[in-house]
């Protein structure tokens, strides 16, 4: 949340983001580009217009940290179509039955989120993220 408040603080919008994939992409870079935030600013600026105008900038996928893979049926749709990934999320308290659901779902890769609470925070890793990634590949195959 601190890092979207600095962000909306400097100016940074949904085109800018878009923009400065572009420029990347225009610059070289190869490497796959994973757009990551919250719903709420796809929904504004509108799903299909979102994930068509992402993908013509060079992005290759979404990690959407507030919208589960239940209510995100319509938004994987239009991902799929687009040839854009949606990258679940799992956690340490993720149970065998979500992971396996999960894994059906995933097109790319799943991320593992290795500590609870926000991301980037100066908090410990979980002590238990080899046994997560250890589940994680059994039921992803990989």
């Amino acid at each position: 949340q601190h890092a979207n408040n600095v962000a909306l603080e400097n100016g940074i919008t949904v085109p800018k983001c878009l923009e400065l994939v572009s420029k990347a992409r225009a610059s070289g870079l190869t490497v796959p580009i994973i757009l990551m935030g919250y719903y709420n600013p796809i929904l504004k600026y509108g799903e299909e217009k979102m994930i068509e105008d992402s993908a013509k900038a060079g992005a290759n996928g979404y990690i959407v940290v507030d919208l589960p893979p239940e209510e995100a049926g319509q938004f994987r749709s239009i991902c799929a179509r687009r040839g854009m990934s949606y990258v679940p999320l799992v956690a340490p308290a993720t149970t065998d039955e979500r992971l396996k659901v999960l894994s059906t779902i995933a097109d790319s890769f799943i991320y593992v989120v290795s500590r609870m609470g926000t991301t980037g925070a100066l908090t410990e890793v979980s002590s238990d993220i080899s046994t997560l990634c250890e589940r994680v590949r059994k039921f992803s195959g990989s």
